[in-house]
């Protein structure tokens, strides 16, 4: 069965694009991370709340480029769920099968720059932020 199934993710329904990284935090285990739309000139931001996670990992694309080989690129979207993740699938041995009940769930966020990935047995809060609305 083939590995590492990217499939793409859509927050409530919407399609957001490609996307930057504008902030990673990390506080008690609770992850937030908030992203940008790259050609989004509205200044829209979208903050992701794991609360909490299993576990996160922050790579440099570039040291993803078997990855990126494999699946043609990641040019028009940056959000995805892996199905049938190798890496999820470590993460069972390494804990010797005692979370392997637990639905959890292989998040990936692969910008021009950055590629994460969150392992959560809970879908994020999402919270789009509109600076018009601010106004």
């Amino acid at each position: 069965m083939e590995k590492n199934i990217f499939i793409k993710w859509l927050l409530e329904g919407r399609e957001f694009g490609r996307m930057m990284v504008e902030r990673i935090e990390d506080i008690e285990n609770i992850l937030s991370i908030t992203l940008k739309n790259e050609g989004d000139a509205s200044g829209d931001l979208v903050t992701l709340t794991f609360d909490p996670y299993v576990a996160f990992q922050n790579m440099n694309e570039s040291y993803r480029a078997r990855t990126f080989a494999e699946k043609g690129g990641f040019k028009t979207d940056s959000l995805f769920t892996i199905d049938n993740s190798s890496w999820l699938e470590w993460l069972h041995k390494e804990s010797l099968g005692y979370y392997s009940d637990d639905d959890l769930i292989h998040y990936s966020i692969i910008t021009g720059a950055d590629c994460l990935d969150i392992i959560s047995e809970f879908p994020p809060e999402i919270k789009v932020i509109s600076p018009q609305s601010e106004a």
